[in-house]
């Protein structure tokens, strides 16, 4: 035990990682200490969730913004409880981090954080992000298929403190819950110009021989140039998807 506490990182040695990293930006040299320190901490599992509990509990934001981005690749599905409790985390950046976490490690465990996902809908707003946090709430419901989340995203796309385009997204999102995905390829079809990116992201996640229609007719038919041009680069995503995986592609990254 000695030795291993001789090579394992302490508490001091992983906030000097993580403050270097605020300071500096990811380097390569960083990815390489990241991917030593991870190696070293995997050598105790137990251990390295204690260091991770503590560091989760941290007075400084960015070294609990660190724990909600990386318990996950340090000790897989472990790491749930760290951060779901991250989901309440005074910062709405780590907020944020852990919700985008915790869909990544088990979606499903999110369903019972859903009201508190909610209200945010109703009032809550992160200046520091472009999309004050919400959008990334709507994803997660439209993930879920959560139809009792239809009140509050009606709230969000009638709020007046949010931008515009997310007020659409929320109408969107309201479409697809209630009517299905035929609504958003209808949407794609008629060319409703200033929600297509958000329509096309949809359906590239929804990714069925329908979705791919309706981007084809985009693609072709659109009046405007960049219209156009972003139904091609989705049809062509989803095309070159198909070949690596069934849809539907909630857990795959957005291509764009």
């Amino acid at each position: 035990m000695e030795a291993l506490a001789e090579k394992y990182p302490s508490l001091d040695n992983l906030v000097a990682f993580v403050r270097s990293l605020d300071a500096d930006g990811e380097t390569p040299d960083s990815e390489k200490r990241f991917n030593d320190l991870v190696r070293r901490l995997r050598s105790d599992s137990a251990l390295a969730k204690d260091r991770l509990q503590e560091l989760s509990a941290w007075p400084g934001n960015a070294v609990r913004a660190w724990v909600a981005a990386s318990a996950g690749a340090i000790i897989g599905r472990d790491a749930l409880p760290i951060l779901e409790a991250l989901l309440g985390d005074p910062d709405p950046t780590v907020q944020q981090i852990a919700l985008a976490s915790v869909l990544s490690l088990d979606r499903e465990s999110l369903r019972r954080h859903l009201p508190e996902l909610r209200s945010r809908l109703r009032s809550g707003y992160n200046r520091k992000s472009p999309s004050g946090g919400l959008l990334q709430i709507v994803w997660a419901i439209l993930r879920l298929q959560d139809g009792d989340s239809l009140p509050d995203l009606r709230i969000l796309s009638k709020r007046s403190d949010v931008p515009e385009w997310l007020q659409r997204n929320a109408e969107i999102a309201i479409e697809y819950l209630e009517q299905g995905p035929q609504a958003v390829f209808e949407r794609i079809r008629s060319h409703d110009h200033n929600n297509v990116l958000f329509s096309c992201r949809l359906a590239w996640r929804i990714g069925s021989k329908d979705a791919q229609a309706a981007l084809s007719q985009c693609a072709d038919e659109a009046p405007d140039d960049d219209c156009r041009q972003t139904c091609h680069r989705f049809k062509d995503a989803l095309e070159k998807e198909w070949c690596l995986h069934d849809p539907p592609y909630w857990n795959v990254r957005l291509p764009y």
